[in-house]
């Protein structure tokens, strides 16, 4: 029964420093943007454009490099 429990705190553990590492990813690239951002685990990584909320993966840029 103790492994079985400490089995799954290890499990939570892993999951709560994944999210974790997922949601300062997702800050750190939406700053470096120039975006607000709010992330979730559900929802995933969002930044704010135009005053709507879009996820960071679909977000897209037209034109040339400069």
């Amino acid at each position: 029964m103790a492994a079985f429990v400490a089995s799954v705190l290890a499990l939570i553990t892993m999951l709560l420093i994944m999210i974790g590492i997922e949601e300062l990813s997702c800050s750190s690239k939406a700053e470096k943007m120039g975006f607000k951002s709010d992330y979730g685990p559900v929802q995933g990584c969002m930044i704010l454009v135009d005053k709507r909320w879009i996820p960071l993966e679909q977000y897209r840029t037209l034109g040339g490099v400069e």
